[in-house]
């Protein structure tokens, strides 16, 4: 009985795998079409991929072009923009200089002990400069601000600076004044930016007496402390109302008098080195002067 159930158990097995042999064979040329439609889709998908990735690329080259070129045109507008404004600026700075000195000159044209005093302290600033190794830079500064040191005299009667007689309290106060008034007639000028402390402190006091700002020693500018020597040399030897020109010794003697009190020691003797060069006739003289 359990033999006829094992054979019975065969039979239906070979009987299955006859049926699924069949089966599949029936169905085999569906599979195969099926295959072969999907991998020709597959293939056809592939290529419309790779078609639209080339697009893709190109379009993103373009684009990138594009940016380029508009990157280029804004750089282009903006160099020109700012090229055109540096220009506008720079030629109003110029213009507002040449402005300023043609101030200078006009007052000074004004005032026959006045004539020529800004470009003598600017000449005998640049010397002191040179003298103590300034860079170019500074030294073209400190020139510059010298020639412009009093352009704040336009508007204080000429007649308080050339007063004979001992000023007093409110002719004092107009006076000083015009230091703040120059810094402030110079200060439109941006090349001159870094010197306008030079201009406004030129009348402080080595010993902290002088103004506006009552500064002392080393807290004086070192350009406002050259342009004091230099602007204070050339009033000394030039003709007043009140008085002639000092002879160089003299002047000399008087700065070297005033040195650490009025003057810082050390330009009055870049001064003294400088004048005893240009003037051999003076050198024995100058040594007497000379600061340790």
């Amino acid at each position: 009985m359990k033999l006829d159930k094992k054979i019975y158990l065969f039979i239906g097995c070979c009987v299955l795998l006859f049926i699924s042999a069949i089966f599949i064979k029936l169905l085999f040329p569906f599979l195969a079409i099926g295959l072969f439609i999907t991998t020709i889709s597959l293939f056809a998908y592939l290529k419309k991929t790779r078609e639209q990735v080339a697009k893709l690329s190109l379009s993103l080259e373009f684009t990138e072009q594009r940016l380029d070129e508009e990157r280029k045109l804004r750089e282009e507008f903006f160099h020109k923009e700012f090229s055109e404004s540096d220009f506008l600026i720079t030629n109003f700075e110029e213009n507002y200089y040449k402005l300023v000195v043609s101030m200078i000159y006009s007052r000074e044209a004004q005032d026959y002990f006045a004539k020529g005093h800004s470009e003598k302290t600017a000449e005998y600033a640049r010397k002191i400069a040179e003298e103590l190794s300034l860079s170019k830079k500074e030294i073209a500064l400190i020139e510059k601000c010298a020639l412009l040191h009093d352009v704040g005299r336009i508007g204080v009667p000429e007649a308080l600076f050339n007063k004979p007689d001992v000023l007093n309290d409110e002719e004092f106060e107009i006076i000083k004044s015009h230091a703040v008034r120059s810094e402030y007639i110079a200060s439109p000028i941006s090349s001159i930016y870094n010197g306008l402390s030079y201009i406004r402190n030129h009348h402080e006091r080595f010993n902290g007496t002088g103004y506006p700002d009552r500064l002392k020693g080393d807290e004086i500018p070192l350009g406002a402390r050259i342009i004091a020597v230099a602007d204070a040399y050339s009033a000394m030897t030039a003709r007043r109302p009140y008085r002639k020109s000092l002879k160089p010794e003299i002047a000399l003697e008087e700065l070297r008098r005033n040195a650490g009190k009025q003057h810082d020691p050390k330009i009055i003797q870049a001064l003294l080195n400088i004048v005893a060069r240009e003037s051999p006739e003076l050198d024995e003289e100058l040594m007497m002067f000379e600061i340790e």
